[in-house]
């Protein structure tokens, strides 16, 4: 498997950048694994979920389904030819 970098040079490609339906896809596979933590909990009022900010939409952007879970996502995108994603 080749690196993201790898396979946009290769293939004369210069950006890469996710389609509105997959940052979505991933935002809400994101948060339903961090709603049950006490990362994103009303009274957590930090600067890493943008609680800090009055009227700022709170928002972790952590990936907590541990490190080999999203290698093992990462990989399936590259191996399905980066589907959700504009490459130009």
């Amino acid at each position: 498997m080749t690196s993201g970098c790898t396979h946009l040079h290769a293939n004369g490609h210069r950006t890469i950048e996710a389609l509105p339906s997959a940052q979505s896809e991933w935002t809400d596979h994101t948060a339903a694994l961090v709603r049950p933590t006490v990362l994103v909990h009303p009274s957590c009022n930090s600067w890493y979920n943008g609680g800090n900010v009055p009227g700022k939409k709170r928002l972790y952007s952590g990936y907590v389904g541990g490190i080999p879970e999203y290698r093992r996502q990462c990989d399936e995108i590259a191996a399905g030819g980066y589907t959700g994603f504009k490459l130009d």
